[in-house]
């Protein structure tokens, strides 16, 4: 009998350690991941206790990723999909997970943020319908303020009225990053406010705002990195489509040169913005078809640019007597992303 109750407490201390070891988790682009509990959740901000060591707060600007306790199996799946650009099999995977069994508000949320998220990317490269994908992500703005992906949620939002040409209604969701605390997500705002100003055909507008981002302070870390990238490509753009397009292939060629290869959000929209930029110089369709080619081939994963780099593919195939090429491209752009980039 004690043999027995013996036993039975042993199995019980097994299933209280391990109960004790389930933890939520914040992944870090700059250090290790956090573990222990969620205590706290703003817009610029995730709070977790640690087991040892106290409270650690950590900025959305160095969140990769949030891991919940007992969150479904699915999501962390969805997240490696997202993170390599599948969006398709990201929405896939989480269109199977069961809402109704889920029953932690903020597992809720990060669901309902991929799958806006999932249909924005598709959306924007020409998939899905732009304004249902808005709504879907506007109503999660709505419903939860005080989550970490509430900026970049206003940031898509208004990248989608972009695409449907509402600019005005685009800027005030771009202001939201502005009025953060974060100079990363100042320098998002100035970029997002160039490209919808060269949406709009404003250039020299558009060319003033990334040279603002430019001239900005240096910030830290890949972010403010990343954002002065953008602001370059921005600029290039808006010089070509100001009579400069060598000065604008320039300034993209020094981008790619410096960066790295591996990053491919960024070599896409560089060889797609070196490609446009070539479109605006005599006598250079080739160049812009092997810029072009460098996104078909080695950057696919991101379906924005990809989708933009086969609608000019298209072109250029035929204007270089290759219909069958062209012919190609069409369908490939008809079965990845319903006609074409936004």
């Amino acid at each position: 009998m004690r043999l027995r109750a013996a036993l039975v407490a042993g199995v019980l201390a097994i299933f209280s350690v391990t109960h004790a070891l389930a933890l939520d988790a914040v992944r870090r682009l700059s250090g290790p991941t956090v573990s222990g509990s969620i205590t706290k959740m703003t817009a610029t901000e995730v709070t977790v206790e640690k087991k040892v060591g106290g409270a650690e707060t950590v900025p959305v600007t160095d969140i990769v990723e949030v891991m919940f306790d007992n969150e479904p199996a699915q999501l962390k799946g969805a997240h490696r999909d997202i993170e390599n650009g599948s969006f398709e099999n990201a929405l896939a995977t989480l269109d199977k997970i069961d809402v109704a069994g889920i029953s932690r508000a903020e597992i809720q949320a990060e669901l309902q943020f991929l799958k806006a998220l999932c249909q924005a990317k598709l959306a924007l490269a020409g998939g899905g319908d732009v304004n249902a994908a808005g709504k879907a992500m506007n109503d999660f703005i709505v419903k939860h303020p005080s989550n970490y992906h509430w900026l970049a949620a206003n940031e898509i939002v208004g990248d989608l009225l972009v695409a449907t040409g509402k600019f005005d209604a685009a800027r005030q969701f771009y202001g939201q990053l502005e009025k953060s605390p974060f100079p990363d997500y100042k320098a998002r705002a100035g970029v997002a406010l160039g490209k919808s100003m060269v949406a709009e055909g404003k250039y020299p507008e558009a060319l003033k705002q990334f040279e603002a981002v430019l001239a900005l302070p240096a910030g830290k870390g890949s972010g403010a990195d990343a954002q002065r990238l953008a602001a370059t490509l921005g600029k290039a753009a808006c010089l070509a489509q100001s009579g400069k397009p060598d000065d604008g292939i320039k300034l993209v060629q020094d981008v790619i040169a410096g960066a790295d290869a591996e990053d491919a959000p960024l070599m896409a929209q560089a060889y797609v913005t070196l490609g446009n930029c070539y479109l605006k110089k005599p006598d250079s369709q080739k160049q812009a078809l092997l810029a072009y080619l460098h996104v078909d081939v080695l950057y696919f994963s991101q379906p924005q640019a990809h989708a933009e780099a086969l609608k000019h593919l298209a072109i250029l195939w035929n204007e270089l007597n290759k219909p069958e090429r062209a012919s190609q491209v069409q369908q490939t752009l008809k079965d990845r992303y319903g006609g074409g980039a936004q």
